[in-house]
């Protein structure tokens, strides 16, 4: 198995230094760093003809170079041609000897803020760095931790970010195998952070939605209310228009409203008094003829009633008196008792 070892940064412009010669691919972690202090990277890649495996440490967030300038950055990598499945203990091992070989040799570190304190990467400077790696790699893996590489994994579509706290050997070996590369770094979302935040995005994601909507909504209410207030004084102007006009006309049609109601009354005085007096007289004929007429049906009524006792009588005198007995006309009888009521009484009966 062969193992590289590759330091490189950006002291004074980009340098790479490595007992193996220069390697296209450790250039290309210029630039690539998204705020992270400290970022691990494992991946298999193609570089030529030939497939390895890089295991790259990184520190990229607030670094400067011995000049001063920023956006610079710290990188050791190492290349192996096989795969490593203790992918943690090599970041272990990056980490440790960044510690204690990088800090203080080739770079300082105040605060939150790193820079490089040589302008060049050298033998001088990077000769311990790379005797304190393999070392470590000889204590921290064993021959059986290593399987061989495959033009599968060297597919490198898709990355995976994790964080320090939720690596684990086969995850991590399962996402090379099938040729996803793998990001690890104590800054990144933890997997419940992730589901969180995922979450959370979703929910701004509908609340941002329903700001969109209820935005437009009230957009189109605006718009509804402007169009209200135009009919509004559009009603208004012509509600004036035409109270104006009502009061004009009225100012020339009072005089002849008032001719008009002196003439209703003259009308009234003359043609319908008299009318209503007629009326009234009618209805008083009808009244006495109504009273008059009352009083000669009940006057019949009671002579028939006579006539009828009066019969009820004669039989009575027939049956007690003997047979030669002088027989009583009723009809005598009845016209005395006619003789004797009031010659009202008569007239009525006469003309019955």
């Amino acid at each position: 198995m062969k193992i590289s070892i590759f330091v490189h940064g950006v002291p004074d412009g980009q340098k790479v230094w490595s007992r193996d010669g220069d390697d296209a691919i450790v250039t290309n972690y210029y630039g690539q760093g998204q705020n992270e202090d400290v970022k691990f990277l494992a991946e298999v890649r193609k570089n030529g003809n030939s497939t390895f495996a890089y295991y790259t440490y990184l520190k990229y967030n607030n670094v400067t170079a011995y000049n001063g300038r920023s956006g610079a950055y710290v990188g050791l990598t190492i290349r192996m041609d096989s795969l490593c499945t203790e992918v943690m203990n090599i970041y272990h091992v990056l980490d440790i000897v960044y510690g204690k070989n990088v800090v203080g040799k080739i770079v300082a570190e105040e605060g939150y803020k790193t820079k490089f304190i040589t302008p060049e990467l050298n033998e001088s400077n990077c000769k311990a760095i790379e005797t304190a790696i393999i070392n470590l790699l000889q204590n921290a893996i064993s021959g059986r931790s290593f399987v061989m590489l495959t033009d599968q994994m060297a597919k490198g579509t898709s990355t995976t970010k994790l964080n320090v706290l939720d690596c684990d050997k086969q995850s991590i070996l399962n996402l090379l195998v099938q040729g996803t590369n793998v990001a690890i770094s104590p800054q990144y979302d933890t997997a419940k952070e992730g589901m969180q935040t995922a979450k959370l995005q979703r929910t701004i994601s509908e609340l941002q939605a329903q700001n969109s909507k209820l935005k437009a909504d009230l957009n189109d209410c605006n718009m509804r209310l402007n169009r209200m207030e135009e009919s509004n004084r559009r009603m208004q102007r012509e509600t004036e228009q035409m109270q104006e006009r009502m009061r004009k006309n009225l100012q020339y049609e009072t005089p002849s409203i008032t001719d008009e109601t002196s003439d209703s009354k003259e009308l009234l005085s003359s043609k319908i008094f008299p009318f209503l007096c007629t009326l009234i007289i009618i209805a008083a004929i009808g009244a006495s003829w109504y009273l008059q007429k009352t009083q000669t049906d009940a006057l019949a009524q009671n002579n028939r009633n006579i006539e009828i006792k009066l019969d009820s009588l004669a039989k009575e005198v027939a049956d007690l008196a003997p047979k030669d007995t002088i027989k009583i006309d009723s009809s005598i009888v009845l016209d005395e008792v006619t003789d004797s009521l009031p010659e009202s009484s008569t007239i009525l009966t006469s003309n019955e």
